[in-house]
């Protein structure tokens, strides 16, 4: 084989022609791109925040619709129970042995009936007594009241003989209520919640027989915060859900004029009519309860938004083109929408584009025929 003048081999020289030319090639690529671009190596960060600003100053297309505020009676919903209007423990007045029972637990009774009765013993005997005496003094009156007017007694035989009337009508009184108070009665209508004596107990004064409860009408009673009972009415029609899912309507006849010292809430009782007594106390239910009328918007909840403090609202358009994010209070969310307040009468809410635009920014506005 034939030797190169310098000792190399051919060889040799391809190779190294080939790495001269394929590293011109590399670095020619490198600074094209750069004079493409105009983009200096590490510089991709700026100029992305550089094309979100010109994005920003150009004016976006968004899809508003014109909200109208309404008058709305917003319906505040609050957990509660039944109860009953009132209870009673029937106690004895008469001392004695039970000679009756004339009540079942759990059973209606009526104003006036008698539900046990207490051995009379002498106790007619006594009203009879009392009787006789006192039409004895009323003779004995009558006849002092003659001789004091032709001057034959002294007044003070005649007042003596008043006296002993007015005696005698006393004894009578008591007489005629110890032996009414042997026969115990209900004192309105209602359910015998506690049955407390059987016949033959031997009962005092003041010794339980009977509780009695109020079924009609029964109070559905609920606690309401602080914040909301201002916007509480009396008188105001309130719909109510039992446990069971009957609905029934009832009207808001007390407020609480003071707060629960413990949970800061004030309870609100709805009473409910309650004739066939189907409504037993106790059981859970809820109450929609009416509140002031205010002025406020119907929307989507889609809608709504929040700004970089947190607080919830809406975007809208203003006379301007300028997009203003407006705070707002939510009054009720029901299936038909939600109902806010904080908005101007009339608003042009954007309803498509809402997420890429910021607060005063300058848009382009389209009308959405859809309803909000």
């Amino acid at each position: 084989m034939k030797k190169h003048p310098f000792g190399f081999r051919p060889s040799i020289y391809i190779s190294a022609g080939m790495a001269a030319i394929i590293g011109v090639w590399l670095w020619s690529g490198q600074w094209s791109n750069a004079d493409e671009t105009g983009i200096e190596p590490g510089q991709e960060q700026t100029v992305a925040a550089i094309e979100q600003a010109e994005i920003k100053a150009k004016d976006v297309t968004v899809q508003t619709t014109r909200s109208q505020a309404e008058m709305h009676q917003a319906k505040l919903s609050v957990n509660g129970q039944t109860d009953f209007d009132r209870e009673v423990i029937v106690r004895s007045e008469a001392i004695g042995q039970i000679t009756a029972v004339k009540m079942e637990e759990h059973h209606p009774v009526q104003k006036g009936d008698i539900i046990a009765r207490i051995a009379i013993d002498d106790r007619q005997a006594k009203l009879e007594e009392a009787k006789a005496l006192l039409e004895q003094r009323r003779i004995e009156y009558s006849a002092a009241q003659k001789l004091a007017k032709r001057g034959f007694q002294s007044e003070v035989k005649h007042a003596e003989a008043a006296a002993n009337l007015s005696a005698a009508k006393s004894y009578l009184r008591q007489a005629e209520i110890n032996l009414r108070n042997t026969a115990i009665k209900a004192p309105f209508d209602g359910i015998v919640q506690v049955k407390s004596v059987e016949i033959g107990d031997y009962v005092e004064a003041n010794t339980e027989i009977a509780t009695i409860i109020d079924m009609d009408p029964i109070y559905v009673k609920g606690q309401v915060s602080e914040r909301e009972i201002g916007a509480v009415e009396l008188g105001a029609v309130s719909e109510v859900t039992l446990i069971n899912g009957r609905v029934v309507n009832g009207i808001v006849s007390r407020v609480a004029a003071a707060a629960n010292t413990e949970t800061r809430t004030f309870e609100v009782a709805v009473e409910v009519p309650n004739t066939d007594g189907r409504i037993p106390a106790g059981i859970t239910a809820s109450l929609l309860l009416p509140s002031k009328h205010i002025m406020a918007h119907r929307l989507s909840p889609a809608l709504l938004t929040l700004n970089d403090e947190g607080l919830v609202g809406v975007k809208i358009v203003d006379a301007t083109g300028t997009v203003q994010f407006l705070p707002v209070t939510i009054i009720e969310d029901t299936k038909q929408g939600m109902w806010v307040s904080g908005l101007p009468q009339e608003a042009d809410i954007i309803t498509v584009g809402q997420e890429y635009v910021q607060h005063g920014q300058h848009v382009k506005t389209s009308q959405d025929v859809r309803t909000n």
